[in-house]
């Protein structure tokens, strides 16, 4: 039997809207939280067009997500990690030699510290090939954010 691409929607039997909304709250990630929130806009009516358009995604990736959950319900809307390059120095690691000094920034001859300070410091101070990017996710993943020079500016002034 064949099915026209046109005819695939969501198959209301897989989840009620409270498990869609559980679904959603649960998830792991930003990827699969979007997932579940169009399959649950296709079943309150949206079209593909409008959840494609709403998500910006295309149709085809909409209808991929459709299918998806038609065969497996709401679990297989959930992504998959995704590998990538192994980090060079562990956030650990970045953590026990960070934090002491950025609470006490006079230890390493510092007022304050900007994420170019903290930068230019792990670079020359402990010989960390870090990028800047890099130094401002660490910073963000262990809950710390540097001061903005402009900021300081404007504080100081």
């Amino acid at each position: 039997m064949w099915l026209r691409i046109d005819a695939i929607d969501p198959n209301a039997e897989n989840a009620s809207e409270a498990e869609l909304l559980a679904a959603m709250e649960a998830a792991p990630n930003k990827r699969s939280y979007r997932r579940r929130a169009a399959i649950r806009a296709l079943c309150k009516g949206y079209t593909r067009a409008q959840v494609a358009e709403l998500f910006a995604r295309s149709e085809r990736m909409v209808r991929l997500w459709i299918v998806m959950f038609n065969r497996g319900g709401i679990d297989t809307l959930a992504s998959k990690p995704r590998s990538g390059r192994p980090r060079k120095v562990k956030l650990e690691r970045v953590r026990d030699l960070l934090v002491p000094v950025l609470e006490d920034p006079a230890q390493a001859g510092q007022l304050h510290w900007t994420g170019v300070k903290v930068h230019g410091w792990l670079k020359e101070q402990l010989c960390l090939e870090l990028g800047y990017r890099t130094v401002i996710r660490y910073l963000h993943e262990l809950g710390l954010q540097p001061a903005r020079a402009a900021a300081l500016a404007r504080a100081a002034g």
